[in-house]
């Protein structure tokens, strides 16, 4: 929570619930141990990539990380989304970098292979459907109807809009 590093947990998952346990405490992957040492570099470099937008991001929403819109509260130094409750959301590393990107660009469209870069690594296997699935799971996270969303518009054939007042 106080740092932007992302985190690779390496779990035994003779039990299936370590690596589980692990993401909902903010772990940002988890790899199964043993592990093929190809697919940890490729995650590696996914993680790498998400951080390093997320910096650039960051640095052009406001001096201020506090980012406030629909009641929500999205801070980026401590990586951290409170609910108009107070209540702490549990963001995945995608989802994270999917919302800063959105909320970095309130009003414009963006396009889905333009998302895709902000969340995943050049190289690595991910399609504009894997922009559509973190979407689906931000609306459900942020309550916003996907019949009637408020916050994240689809634009047909092309992608998404951060329709939100960003304060």
């Amino acid at each position: 929570r106080k740092t932007d590093a992302g985190v690779i947990l390496l779990a035994d998952c003779g039990g299936k619930l370590d690596g589980v346990c692990g993401l909902e405490m903010g772990a940002d992957d988890c790899v199964s141990v043993p592990f093929n040492p190809r697919e940890l570099r490729a995650r590696v470099r996914n993680l790498v990539a998400k951080t390093r937008a997320l910096r650039q991001m960051g640095s052009s929403i406001s001096a201020n990380s506090l980012v406030r819109f629909g009641g929500w509260e999205f801070d980026l130094d401590r990586r951290q989304l409170l609910s108009p409750q107070g209540e702490p959301a549990r963001l995945t590393g995608g989802e994270f970098a999917l919302l800063a990107a959105l909320i970095a660009n309130p009003g414009r469209v963006l396009s889905r292979e333009w998302l895709l870069e902000q969340i995943s690594s050049k190289g690595l296997a991910s399609t504009s459907r894997s922009v559509d699935v973190c979407i689906a799971q931000l609306r459900r996270k942020l309550a916003d109807d996907p019949r009637c969303p408020a916050l994240i518009i689809t634009v047909h054939g092309v992608g998404y809009r951060f329709s939100a007042e960003v304060t």
